[in-house]
């Protein structure tokens, strides 16, 4: 098995790893992911996807330790220390970090999804204009 550090090409990275309960791994340490970031940013062109984005808009609830926990805005920020000219983004509750050569590819996935994903964007709409007619 290859460790990071004996790449030397671009990698897809899907970091996934963060502690789940008792009777899982990591309870020292219950999410790596800053730490596992660094060496996976370390190689230029990487693409990185971090799935269960939700764990991080706000700290999880016990049995689990908060300050294990990093917040969105911290991840944010060391992808941005780490790899300045990355875009990264929220799809599907999956944080997404790609270089800035891939963005076009991001943003076709993002609009050729975007009415599945916020159909309830078009019954608000209707809802909407039914009570506007109601208040007339």
């Amino acid at each position: 098995m290859l460790t990071v550090t004996q790449l030397n090409s671009p990698a897809f990275f899907w970091l996934d790893g963060h502690y789940s309960g008792p009777g899982t791994g990591g309870e020292s340490n219950e999410c790596p992911l800053l730490l596992e970031l660094k060496p996976a940013l370390a190689i230029s062109g990487s693409v990185i996807m971090i799935d269960d984005a939700r764990c991080f808009l706000g700290p999880p609830p016990p049995p689990h330790q908060s300050s294990h926990w990093p917040r969105i805005d911290d991840i944010f920020h060391q992808i941005k220390q780490l790899a300045p000219t990355y875009i990264t983004t929220i799809q599907d509750d999956v944080i997404i970090s790609v270089p800035s050569e891939l963005k076009m590819i991001l943003d076709e996935d993002w609009l050729g999804k975007f009415n599945l994903r916020f159909h309830i964007h078009q019954s608000k709409s209707r809802w909407q204009d039914k009570l506007r007619h109601l208040f007339r």
